[in-house]
């Protein structure tokens, strides 16, 4: 205790006593506390993510998964060494929630661009703009983009059309020429 050190003076030690604050609040001394003010501004909206309807796997979907494991494990070879693989995995290029999202995008064709991909998964803009190009052919090669020439049936098999049905008879497959 500072009353301890020296009992000569009633106020005891001078080099252990407390000292006292002339600041106690900012409610007492404001102006004191001004340059700690932080002013928040909250960050503006991004560009929300696509509605993918749900669909059955296929063969082309593990496909590209596994073609998208094998480029995540040979970049994080070459990039990080493959000290990064044993300890991290191949999960330190792409999480397994964006690689999942990449071939859910892949099979709506919602993924063309490198843009479009930092928005789809939210990877981080400097390694898409490094490796985004090499991801997008991945996805071309086992999700061609459809072409003007694909007929409308090939392009969306879940899509189809109620048979016609005739006004006159009431029979389906053909209508009234009346």
């Amino acid at each position: 205790d500072y009353q301890h050190c020296d009992i000569s003076t009633l106020s005891g030690c001078q080099r252990c006593k407390p000292k006292v604050l002339c600041l106690c609040c900012d409610l007492c001394n404001p102006e004191a506390f001004s340059s700690f003010q932080v002013l928040f501004q909250k960050p503006p909206k991004g560009t929300s993510k696509s509605v993918i309807k749900p669909y059955n796997m296929a063969s082309s979907h593990q496909l590209l998964t596994d073609a998208l494991l094998s480029w995540c494990q040979e970049n994080t070879i070459s990039r990080f060494g493959k000290v990064a693989i044993h300890t991290y995995g191949v999960r330190l290029f792409l999480a397994n929630s964006q690689l999942t999202r990449i071939v859910d995008c892949a099979q709506s064709h919602k993924i063309l661009t490198v843009e479009q991909l930092i928005r789809e998964t939210g990877w981080r803009k400097e390694l898409a703009e490094e490796y985004g190009q090499s991801i997008l052919t991945l996805i071309i090669y086992h999700f061609p983009p459809p072409t003007e020439s694909t007929p409308r049936s090939a392009m969306s098999a879940t899509h189809k059309c109620a048979p016609p049905i005739c006004s006159a008879c009431n029979t389906v497959g053909h209508t009234s020429t009346l």
